[in-house]
């Protein structure tokens, strides 16, 4: 499938990737904050991309990564209304499903 979109930490610097990750989740998806749930390994191990294809109306989203957790608060509801709809599914590989046991 061809890639209309695309983005990844894999090129920058360790220290920075985090932080670049976090402003593209707030473009183009939705503001939230993002955190490692491996930072024992130290910041540098973080890795994540994303690629999308539009189908006619729909933008389609693989997104991979090290493992993260996505926090939506109040402060982030109030700080922009995003004119799309989401719908996710998550799908863990040698993880843990958010919810599951």
């Amino acid at each position: 499938m061809p890639v209309d979109l695309a983005f990844t930490t894999r090129g920058l610097a360790p220290p920075d990737r985090l932080a670049a990750w976090q402003e593209m989740v707030t473009r183009l998806f939705i503001p939230l904050t993002i955190t490692p749930l491996d930072a024992a390994r130290g910041p540098g191990h973080f890795e994540a991309a994303a690629s999308a294809r539009d189908l006619g109306g729909v933008r389609v989203w693989r997104v991979t990564g090290s493992p993260m957790a996505a926090e939506r608060a109040s402060r982030h509801i109030g700080a922009r209304r995003p004119p799309d709809v989401h719908r996710e599914q998550v799908v863990a590989h040698g993880g843990r499903q958010p919810g599951r046991p």
